[in-house]
């Protein structure tokens, strides 16, 4: 394994390796380029925190203000931690900013999203998280047993409009994995999502054309955004956001054949 070098004194950084590693990832072997943010939902109060380490990392601008949910809950978690926002009033917003996460529904965007979930009440227009509805922005919807993500353009035409068959989440009672892959800059194909590292659907992008800019509103977790309607039902653990195309190796990792697999 060759190693490169730093100047004498110099401090050592992931990059000055030859090889790609976690920083502080404690031997998971999930390289962690391109974590814009990561959240474990393992805090008892206050702010859930972006605890991701990456060079690419957001920062604390991405911390999540959370408003009524539930701290702390087992139920079930893979990790024995989660989050619980509970359809009613409970929702997260992730600061004010409506510029940090313009990477995934820009002209060029590439973008990844993992999560573990529980959902506990099945309803039709259940919101997940997002920045938008109207026009330039991305957001999930988690109608029924069905995992919706739509990009629009500041015109507000669709970008992407996909929902997945029936059934993506199973039923309301276990825990799963779901991972969605966006790239934008492919001809099609350009939407995959998955179900605990398998059940993948995919989806190809319209011939509308994306918009570089901010989005119109703040990012919310749980309610829709720019709204006081919408709420979502579920747990939630080990949100990780990412600005590259994991690949399947990276998926069946954080997997981990269904014990879930911590980034640090």
């Amino acid at each position: 394994m060759k190693i490169h070098g730093t100047a004498k004194g110099g401090a050592l950084d992931k990059k000055d390796f030859g090889v790609a590693f976690s920083s502080g990832g404690g031997g998971t072997g999930i390289d962690d380029t391109g974590l814009k943010a990561y959240y474990k939902f393992n805090e008892t109060s206050g702010d859930i925190t972006n605890v991701s380490e990456s060079d690419d990392s957001i920062g604390s601008s991405a911390n999540i203000q959370i408003t009524g949910a539930s701290y702390n809950q087992d139920d079930g978690s893979p990790f024995e931690y989660s989050m619980l926002f509970d359809g009613t009033n409970d929702f997260g917003a992730f600061g004010t900013s409506t510029s940090i996460w313009n990477y995934q529904h820009s002209t060029t965007a590439q973008w990844s999203r993992v999560f573990w979930m529980r959902l506990r009440t099945e309803a039709e227009e259940a919101w997940l998280l997002g920045n938008t509805e109207s026009n330039t922005g991305s957001y999930n919807y988690l109608p029924n047993d069905e995992i919706y993500q739509a990009i629009r353009n500041a015109t507000g035409q669709s970008i992407l409009s996909s929902t997945t068959s029936g059934n993506m989440i199973p039923n309301t009672t276990s825990w799963n994995m779901y991972s969605i892959t966006c790239d934008l800059t492919l001809d099609d194909t350009n939407l995959i999502i998955q179900r605990n590292g398998a059940n993948e659907e995919t989806f190809d992008k319209t011939a509308n054309t994306p918009t570089n800019g901010n989005a119109v509103n703040a990012r919310t977790i749980a309610r829709k955004s720019g709204s006081s309607s919408q709420f979502g039902h579920f747990n939630i653990a080990e949100l990780s956001e990412w600005s590259v195309v994991l690949d399947q190796d990276a998926i069946d990792k954080l997997y981990n054949s269904g014990s879930g697999q911590a980034i640090y």
